[in-house]
């Protein structure tokens, strides 16, 4: 589980049991936007090497080579869909609602 600060512009989900229905609907598109987010960056991770450590630059250089890599990443998936992202490779949910856990959580980056 990934902790972040709080602060007044982190949405955060309703906390408890027994929420209100429009608490529910909340916290459930809350948590869908937020998988979306780690499966982006999954990918992107197990894509590209350089983010599977800490980047050694300057924050400039760092703010570039992101972006960069980020656009590269959606022109693939534009592109090359089906093997720069093959079936499984992303979260997804069954009929139930299970999430079913992507193939890039499964990619060992070497640490190079």
């Amino acid at each position: 589980m990934t902790f972040f600060p709080l602060k007044s512009w982190l949405m955060k989900p309703y906390p408890g049991k027994g929420l209100a229905e429009e608490q529910r609907i909340y916290n459930y598109r809350l948590s869908r936007a937020r998988r979306t987010i780690e499966n982006a960056f999954g990918i992107i991770s197990a894509k590209w090497r350089i983010f599977s450590k800490p980047i050694k630059a300057n924050v400039d250089l760092v703010d570039k080579i992101t972006k960069a890599t980020v656009c590269l990443h959606n022109y693939l998936r534009l592109t090359e869909n089906a093997t720069y992202t093959p079936a499984g490779f992303f979260d997804s949910e069954d009929s139930s609602g299970n999430i079913l856990l992507a193939d890039w959580r499964n990619i060992e980056n070497d640490g190079n």
